[in-house]
């Protein structure tokens, strides 16, 4: 290392890695292809500041024109070497940077335009480990083609070269093809203090607070046509160009960014076992590359197998077979064929010994990748990928990685898959995973799904983020942590009803299917919130979040006065604004005696905002239609000892509904588990006969029962997703 206050040039040549030695006072080095000097100041331990020489190297600054300086450090350039880096007084590591904590190079936004079912999507931020979810078809897959495009060095070129097919439909229908443009445009950040990528992405810096690149894949018209072309594939098959550009200017080719960035994606249901076995296929070829056995090492090997192999040759079995087979050979060929049948039991190189290595699965070598389950072999090879690409990491501090993984859920069960997506999810900061799986969804943090939702009459795909929302700090960690596999499935619904508890959601899913009312066929999610406190999630599934259709089932909890009140605050709460304060007030007004209020208004305005309340609890607004099948099941449930007889309390509160009898026969029901009473209680509705009221229930018969708050919360899901209307809506 030179010493404070030595001078020290720097010989760049274009073309390999850094490789600086001292030679006396003066340190050499060769960076990619054209030769250039470049003498600065040492300043502590630095021996230059690698931005200003590699931009010396690449012929965009001479180094004896007028001052410049790196945007980043402040470090000077100028005509007299000793105005230099030393001007700055800064501290400096050794890449010549002023010292600070460097950064992880991550995928920050995305944005595609035309490409497939993407008109004009936008991610932005982008998680830093992404989760892709959405239903079929809506395009998780085409968005990670969109980032291959930009940032895999495995892409064939005639892959970038696009067809009429991969042009977003919605696109072509309002114009015509020639004037069309395919535009993908992925921004870095995290880059700081990583010299490499500071020096590769020069000139495509887009902002400095934060610091942030940009690289652009675009695909359009270049030339114009002949007029014999009329047909749009040919207009497109021989007009189209595409380019890779950083920043703002496309003449800035931007195809190294995969030197510095590289995307690597795993396809979905691969076969892991037969890549595994395969040389050129398998991860294990790069790592050993990389990391290979030493030559002394090999050349001992080869002369053991040398010998045994001489030992074996030597068998009279072996020698008279190749004798034979000599003999065969000359008589079928002559001496045209130069071939010498020798046998023996590997290769006598060592390349050749390399590449016969294999991964077992035990320590025995007995068994190898064939020998284990589809799903362990894709573990296996994922992580053999995970360790080819950390390699790479350590062997070039400046270089890093993207993983894509379609459906990585393939063939794992569900314990396994929380326990292997948790894990990555929290050791990786560059993960792009597909899937449907609501187990991986569950263990993801919110802020790194991103979900894909397809217009129906269109076919374009938008992107919706978390970050958007406005969930603090709390409710998104309270989400994060309570967010398990079932609610998880709110994620890849077309339409979403939250409901207090798991009896809430086997009564609701039972209503729905006697009436008609298939909610897994056309997508509608019944989720629990544990509780009363829907503000998150109303929150997470809004406008501000991931924006699902969604609407809201509570209790109307009436209070010891016999008025209709807690349920409607909650209401009012969840309208919130100036909108929810008025309604708060109608309540209280209510409350506190106001006649001219009326309670059906209240409960219609709270319906049209989403919000469905009923009168008392579940179990009691059941009664007047379903009481005798709630007394059954509770009976069912207690203990044979038990001396509560839930049937006559359901007839008590038939008789005379007041807080004592609804008290009574929430102590009955309180005996037994909520989760398995509305279990069997779901059982009883679903075999009602066709006489039952319920089957046979008129819009007039509708418009007293206590349980239309519900019924009315299913016929609105219904109309969420375009499904027959079951009943009349409140909201109607």
């Amino acid at each position: 290392m030179p010493r404070q206050g030595w001078r020290t040039s720097i010989d760049l040549d274009w073309g390999g890695p850094i490789a600086r030695t001292d030679q006396s006072d003066m340190v050499r080095g060769s960076y990619h292809g054209v030769s250039a000097q470049f003498a600065v100041e040492c300043v502590s331990r630095t021996e230059v500041c690698f931005y200003l020489a590699t931009r010396v190297a690449r012929s965009q600054l001479h180094p004896r024109s007028e001052a410049f300086q790196c945007p980043l450090c402040g470090v000077v350039g100028a005509k007299s070497p000793r105005a230099g880096m030393a001007a700055t007084g800064k501290d400096y590591d050794r890449s010549g940077h002023a010292r600070r904590k460097a950064g992880r190079l991550h995928i920050s936004a995305l944005r595609i335009s035309n490409f497939r079912n993407f008109q004009n999507l936008v991610v932005d931020p982008f998680p830093r480990n992404a989760v892709v979810v959405g239903e079929n078809g809506v395009g998780k897959s085409n968005l990670l083609t969109a980032l291959q495009l930009v940032l895999d060095p495995t892409l064939p070129r005639s892959a970038r070269r696009l067809k009429e097919t991969d042009i977003c439909a919605a696109t072509l229908e309002s114009k015509p093809l020639a004037d069309v443009e395919v535009r993908v445009e992925v921004e870095l950040q995290g880059f700081e203090g990583l010299t490499g990528a500071l020096s590769q992405f020069d000139g495509w810096i887009i902002s400095k607070s934060p610091l942030t690149a940009r690289v652009t894949y675009v695909w359009r018209l270049e030339h114009a046509p002949d007029e014999a072309e009329t047909d749009a594939s040919d207009v497109a098959a021989r007009n189209f160009v595409w380019r890779i550009f950083g920043g703002s200017d496309e003449s800035r080719d931007a195809n190294r960014i995969v030197d510095e960035l590289p995307l690597t994606v795993v396809p979905a249901l691969r076969d892991a076992a037969r890549d595994l076995a395969n040389w050129r296929t398998s991860p294990l070829a790069a790592i050993v590359e990389m990391r290979p056995p030493s030559r002394t090492v090999i050349d001992a090997a080869l002369a053991s197998i040398a010998s045994a192999t001489d030992e074996i040759a030597a068998d009279t079995a072996l020698l008279a077979t190749g004798n034979r087979l000599r003999a065969r050979l000359d008589d079928m060929s002559g001496k045209h064929l130069s071939v010498e049948p020798t046998m023996g039991v590997a290769a006598s190189r060592g390349e050749q010994l390399v590449r016969s290595l294999r991964l077992f699965i035990d320590s025995s070598r007995s068994r190898d990748v064939s020998d284990t389950s589809t799903g362990g072999a894709n573990v296996v090879y994922l992580a053999l990928l995970l360790e080819r690409l950390a390699l790479r990491t350590e062997d070039d501090a400046q270089l890093d990685f993207v993983l894509g993984v379609e459906e990585p859920e393939a063939h794992l069960h569900p314990t396994l898959q929380r326990k292997l997506f948790g894990f990555l999810l929290q050791a990786y900061t560059k993960l792009v995973l597909t899937t449907h799986s609501p187990n991986i969804a569950a263990v993801a943090d919110l802020a790194s799904i991103i979900l894909l939702r397809s217009d129906q009459s269109t076919g374009v795909t938008t992107a919706r983020t978390v970050p958007t929302a406005d969930l603090t700090s709390v409710e998104l960690a309270d989400l994060d942590r309570y967010l398990d596999t079932s609610r998880a499935e709110l994620l890849f619904a077309k339409a979403v009803v939250l409901v207090e508890g798991i009896a809430d959601v086997y009564v609701m899913r039972s209503l729905a299917e006697r009436l008609g009312f298939d909610l897994d066929a056309w997508g509608v999610v019944v989720a629990s919130v544990q509780g009363t406190d829907f503000g998150p999630y109303r929150k997470l599934l809004g406008p501000g979040g991931f924006d699902i259709p969604h609407l809201v089932v509570t209790d109307g909890d009436q209070d010891v006065n016999n008025v209709t009140l807690s349920g409607l605050v909650r209401a009012a709460r969840l309208i919130g604004g100036d909108e929810g304060k008025k309604f708060e007030t109608k309540v209280v007004d209510f409350r506190e005696g106001n006649s001219t209020i009326d309670p059906e208004a209240l409960y219609a305005q709270a319906a049209a905002a989403g919000i469905y309340v009923g009168q008392y609890t579940l179990e009691v607004d059941l009664c007047p239609l379903l009481g005798t099948e709630l007394a059954r099941a509770v009976s069912d449930l207690l203990s044979q000892n038990a001396t509560t007889d839930p049937a006559q309390r359901v007839n008590d509160l038939l008789d005379n509904n007041t807080p004592k009898t609804r008290h009574s026969l929430l102590l009955a029901v309180d005996n037994v588990s909520k989760g398995r009473l509305g279990q069997r209680l779901a059982n009883e509705i679903l075999v009602l006969p066709e006489e039952h009221p319920l089957v046979r229930l008129s819009d007039e018969e509708l418009a007293n029962n206590p349980l239309r708050y519900m019924i009315d919360a299913i016929s609105a899901a219904a109309v969420m997703v375009g499904a027959p209307v079951i009943v009349r809506t409140r909201a109607d």
